[in-house]
């Protein structure tokens, strides 16, 4: 991840845990980042360019499990 997006994250997001990050690879252009933030209070998922635009951010659904034990 580029530093210069890192040093964002850290700054817009207090509090949040970057638990996971995935590079999207464009063919229009410059690639983005999906990043993972978490904190015990709820999860986000946000979309990032490689310069620190925030493209967007939505609170991450949680996940649910049915009464029948099929996890």
């Amino acid at each position: 991840m580029p530093a210069k997006l890192m040093a964002t994250l850290k700054k817009a997001n207090p509090g949040l845990e970057i638990s996971g990050v995935n590079k999207i690879e464009s063919s229009k252009g410059a690639p983005t980042y999906e990043i993972q933030l978490d904190s015990e209070e709820a999860s986000y998922i946000a979309i990032y360019k490689a310069d620190g635009t925030l493209v967007s951010k939505k609170q991450a659904e949680e996940e649910s499990y049915d009464d029948e034990g099929d996890y």
